[in-house]
């Protein structure tokens, strides 16, 4: 399977926050709940808050601005021009398939009882049984986990997410 990504320019992602936790008042006078600190609340729920994946802020025309840039970058993209875009393109290798058997063998490699392989896969232990016994499979995201762990058994320790 093979998947594409496209990055435009450095404005192709934002998101939107509030602005509560921006205000020109001193803390102090929004602390005491005096007239101005309430107003500086209120102008502050009021104003939106647009940031870069780069944690840089803009405001509302800049947003507008480098939005329409963005989709300015990727009309042109899909007419063909890629001079103004970095794409890169992945090959990502179809999920394992594993037998009952197989993932008896894994759990036992581990050092695991079923009930520790459960708790680091993220499972219940009766979906560990039926997988071992053969009477269900495991999902894709659970397959692709499995894959991880027999061709890396040690990175669970690694990641201190199981210790010995």
């Amino acid at each position: 399977m093979e998947l594409t990504g496209l990055s435009i320019g450095y404005s192709a992602f934002f998101t939107h926050h509030p602005a509560s936790h921006l205000s020109e008042e001193p803390a102090s006078d929004i602390k005491t709940g005096s007239e101005k600190g309430a107003e500086a609340i209120h102008r502050a729920i009021k104003t939106p808050l647009y940031l870069r994946e780069d944690g840089c802020r803009m405001n509302e025309d800049q947003f507008f601005n480098e939005l329409k840039t963005s989709l300015g970058q990727a009309i042109e993209h899909a007419k063909g021009n890629q001079s103004k875009v970095r794409t890169k393109t992945i090959a990502i290798k179809e999920l394992a398939v594993f037998s009952a058997e197989e993932i008896r063998e894994l759990r036992l490699e581990l050092k695991l009882t079923q009930k520790s392989f459960a708790a680091l896969i993220g499972v219940s232990v009766k979906t560990i049984e039926s997988w071992e016994r053969g009477t269900n499979e495991p999902s894709g995201a659970a397959r692709r986990l499995l894959e991880i762990l027999r061709n890396e058994p040690d990175l669970a320790q690694k990641q201190e997410i199981v210790s010995v």
